[in-house]
């Protein structure tokens, strides 16, 4: 399995050259098909149709507290492999009853672990990664279900992004956003999807 690399003589160089990033992270959309009932529907040809605009200075203010507190299945998991080195949040509604999934990766200890709603479902095997992996600045608890663009950036302290929204046709009132190591996307002003992806390192 393969990381996406930047040089440790220059740490941050691999992330910030926007359009190869922009075509990568729409790529890794490709994964997934909707979002639950919402139908938010991240797709690269529905995204890259659209011309990407850069928002940067976003000026985030730092957020009081954390949006969504940990649980104990949750805590046993960081307690026992720490802050997960990549994760995907799904939220969605299921019988009216609104419903979180988590997907924690361990890409060095080769294990990923489901969690919905904060109870742990299993634990799989994935392949592991040899090599160093880039600490993600973010964490599963600085988002929550239906937070606003604004509560996003705040929490994440995200101060520059893409944003690019989708067709009407293929989500109406979608967008996906791109940012360091994080992409989400969001239904009428709404998070819906959140992925932090990992890089490795390499001299």
């Amino acid at each position: 399995m393969s990381l996406w690399k930047y040089s440790s003589k220059n740490p941050r160089q691999g992330v910030r050259r926007w359009p190869v990033w922009l075509v990568l992270a729409a790529a890794t959309a490709l994964a997934v098909t909707a979002i639950g009932t919402a139908g938010l529907v991240l797709a690269a040809r529905g995204a890259l149709s659209h011309w990407a605009r850069l928002v940067s200075e976003a000026a985030p203010q730092a957020p009081a507290r954390s949006p969504y507190p940990l649980g104990e299945d949750h805590a046993l998991a960081i307690r026992d492999h720490g802050v997960p080195q990549a994760f995907t949040l799904l939220f969605y509604e299921e019988a009216g009853a609104p419903v979180r999934a988590e997907t924690w990766t361990y890409y060095s200890e080769g294990l990923e672990i489901d969690f919905v709603d904060g109870e742990l479902q299993r634990e799989r095997a994935i392949q592991a990664v040899t090599g160093e992996i880039v600490p993600v600045p973010y964490r599963p608890d600085q988002f929550a279900a239906l937070m606003t663009l604004a509560e996003v950036l705040a929490s994440a302290q995200i101060d520059y992004y893409f944003v690019v929204p989708l067709e009407e046709e293929l989500v109406a009132g979608g967008e996906i956003y791109y940012a360091d190591e994080i992409m989400f996307g969001m239904k009428d002003g709404r998070v819906r999807y959140v992925q932090v992806l990992a890089l490795g390192a390499e001299e």
